[in-house]
């Protein structure tokens, strides 16, 4: 009886919140996602490089790959350096961005 009691209000103090933060950080997310792809867009338009340019095609290419990207970088699937050395061939601000 105390167990289920103590599940219960475990389960309605932080699954509302668990929610509306994981909301938060997919909108942020998507944000970042957003300008990054347009940036490496351009710098593609450009760029001479072709390694570099396949480089972050793959990562930032699409809007879903850089969502994928940034979640990575984020809840650390994959070392955030390596993509901050991506950005920072677009423009240093955008490395600085990335940081952010």
């Amino acid at each position: 009886r105390e167990l289920r009691l103590m599940m219960a209000s475990l389960v309605g103090c932080v699954c509302p919140t668990l929610f509306w933060s994981l909301i938060m950080l997919a909108f942020i997310i998507l944000i970042f996602a957003l300008y990054f792809v347009q940036e490496v867009i351009d710098f593609v338009k450009v760029a001479d490089d072709e390694s570099a340019r396949s480089d972050l095609l793959s990562t930032f290419g699409s809007l879903e790959d850089a969502m994928l990207t940034l979640w990575k970088a984020t809840s650390g699937g994959d070392d955030w350096s390596v993509y901050y050395d991506m950005m920072v061939q677009t423009d240093a601000w955008n490395g600085l961005l990335f940081v952010f």
